[in-house]
């Protein structure tokens, strides 16, 4: 896995993050080595390219504005299928988000209220029979009227339509899973 990740302030209250990275693994040892003038140089010198082996990447950008008793954030995140890397027990693959989260904090900061929005799909190569959307979206508020109480309630409500991928069905088919 070769990764970046770095945060830049553009202008003072205005910040875009990035943390991208790039997974190569071969899954068998044993199986035939690929010679290909489409494979980059740069990639075939550090890994030994077999029919086994897969490259895919992650990552995530956000840009963000912070100013006094408010933030709005917008992120695209983007990981693609059987993304691997060997540090890490599970990934979410296959996926790509748009999100958009404001937040802002009044009475000197003791009621905070905050959210977040976004669509979500799959199947980022057209390989899948069925695509799944999904609108994501979370909010959150807390109270904290002294240092020693406070109260925090919060809202999460996923929805998922799926629809036709490489075979479509019968039009007359619909299938929509809501949980919340």
């Amino acid at each position: 896995v070769f990764g970046i990740n770095g945060q830049v302030t553009m202008i003072q209250p205005l910040t875009l993050t990035l943390d991208v990275a790039t997974s190569a693994l071969t899954r068998d040892l044993r199986a035939p080595n690929i010679d290909s003038n489409k494979i980059p140089s740069f990639v075939s010198n550090f890994i030994d390219i077999k029919s086994s082996s897969s490259l895919s990447t992650a990552g995530e950008a956000a840009l963000a504005l912070k100013i006094p008793h408010f933030a709005l954030r917008l992120a695209y995140q983007r990981i693609e299928p059987d993304y691997t890397s060997l540090g890490a027990y599970y990934f979410n693959t296959d996926l790509e988000n748009f999100t958009l989260a404001p937040g802002f904090d009044v009475f000197d900061g003791k009621l905070r209220v905050g959210g977040s929005i976004g669509l979500q799909h799959d199947n980022l190569l057209q390989n899948k029979l069925a695509q799944t959307s999904r609108l994501i979206g979370s909010s959150s508020i807390g109270w904290n009227p002294s240092q020693a109480f406070g109260m925090d309630l919060q809202y999460t409500n996923y929805s998922t339509d799926q629809g036709g991928g490489l075979r479509p069905v019968n039009d007359s088919i619909r299938v929509r899973n809501v949980s919340q």
